[in-house]
């Protein structure tokens, strides 16, 4: 059951969510046009954006141990502030036309990442089986708010410095993050304490020996990583199919509303219809999405196969979300849980620069097949392992 502090905690996490997605989307707007602004050589344009998963990658797991010791709270503030010290560092690189110190701001939007992506786990650790699945989705839906306001400020505050162009959009994520900071100090989540619970355990036999993390980071993972190789080569194939960039931005914002929509409800479909069948639902979802884009090259074949894609993700990441926060292995779980973020961000960096050499070389046919056979594994090897996943569903 959760109690009235832990809504609180989920409302406050929530808006959090909203703060960072919000920073994160009008950097993605941005970034790459504004590293146009600083470059020659313009095939170094999307150097910035690929810094954020890198260095994620890199802090995630050290981000999950030192929260061990200095609790949940203090470590989100950390993550706002390396947020706010991304904007302070990216307005000033736009002001002096300086690329390097572009790249160390967008850099440490990727510290804020390592630890924003603990939020959906600082409630359901504390929740009990029936409302773990509800506690991670309605912490995620505050993304729904993000995919709104994202490009909306993005748009507003792009020219708001002229002649320095996009410098207004870094302020503006310098005043998010600040709000995300005076947030996170009305958190109330327990805090560590003394003697064996503050004491660092660094041990991969649990990562490595448990078939529930194995099964909660293949979805976290492919999930994430099957979704962005098809979403990062949609623009580049409705061009090639002489869509205007209205068109593509039209079928992203809906592949958006369809990733975060449904965390008002998918915590209650776990709850109701079990964790195993909600995980499996998504793995279809995901291989149908694929068939759907590889039969077409129709406006109606990319919006729909983006679409269900995001609904595809949303399952399958709040699956192995759950999965993995049910395990209750107090000592090695900042463990457990920076190895699973790992595990993403490492995958999902591969797969991003993957998707445009698969496009260019075999075809948008060809990378959507790549998912459907990814999903079709996937959910053979988990259709294999089911009991551990229905013990807990």
């Amino acid at each position: 059951m959760l109690l009235r502090r832990d809504y609180n905690n989920i409302g406050i996490l929530a808006m959090c969510e909203a703060l960072f997605m919000t920073t994160v989307l009008i950097n993605i707007t941005v970034a790459g046009l504004a590293a146009q602004l600083m470059l020659t050589n313009l095939s170094y344009a999307t150097l910035p954006q690929a810094m954020i998963p890198l260095v994620s990658m890199l802090v995630t797991i050290p981000a999950s141990l030192a929260m061990k010791v200095i609790g949940r709270r203090a470590g989100f503030t950390i993550g706002a502030v390396a947020g706010m010290a991304s904007g302070v560092f990216c307005a000033f690189a736009l002001y002096f036309s300086s690329f390097s110190l572009f790249m160390l701001g967008v850099a440490l939007m990727g510290i804020y990442q390592a630890f924003a992506t603990y939020y959906r786990f600082a409630v359901a650790d504390q929740a009990d089986d029936a409302n773990r699945g509800k506690a991670v989705s309605l912490v995620l839906a505050g993304g729904v708010l993000a995919a709104f306001l994202g490009p909306a400020i993005a748009s507003v505050t792009g020219d708001m410095f002229s002649p320095v162009l996009f410098m207004g959009s870094y302020v503006a994520i310098v005043a998010l993050n600040f709000a995300a900071i005076v947030l996170l100090g009305f958190l109330r989540l327990p805090q560590p304490q003394g003697g064996e619970t503050r004491r660092l355990r660094i041990d991969l036999r649990p990562v490595l020996t448990d078939v529930r993390v194995i099964i909660a980071m293949l979805f976290c993972g492919f999930g994430t990583a099957t979704m962005m190789l098809v979403m990062t080569a949609t623009p580049l194939a409705m061009a090639g199919c002489g869509f205007g960039l209205s068109a593509s931005g039209a079928v992203i914002s809906w592949h958006v509303a369809a990733m975060f929509v449904p965390f008002f409800f998918s915590g209650s479909l776990i709850a109701r219809f079990g964790l195993y069948r909600v995980m499996c639902a998504g793995l279809l979802l995901m291989g149908a999405s694929g068939l759907i884009a590889a039969s077409g090259e129709s406006g109606l074949h990319f919006g729909l196969a983006l679409a269900v894609s995001g609904l595809a993700w949303n399952f399958m990441y709040v699956g192995g979300s759950t999965l993995l926060a049910s395990i209750r292995d107090e000592e090695n779980r900042p463990m457990i849980q920076g190895a699973n973020e790992f595990f993403s961000f490492a995958i999902t960096t591969i797969s991003v620069f993957a998707s445009g050499a698969i496009y260019s070389s075999f075809g948008w046919v060809t990378l959507n097949l790549a998912a459907v056979v990814v999903s079709l594994l996937l959910l053979l090897l988990f259709i294999a392992r089911r009991q551990r996943v229905i013990q807990v569903s």
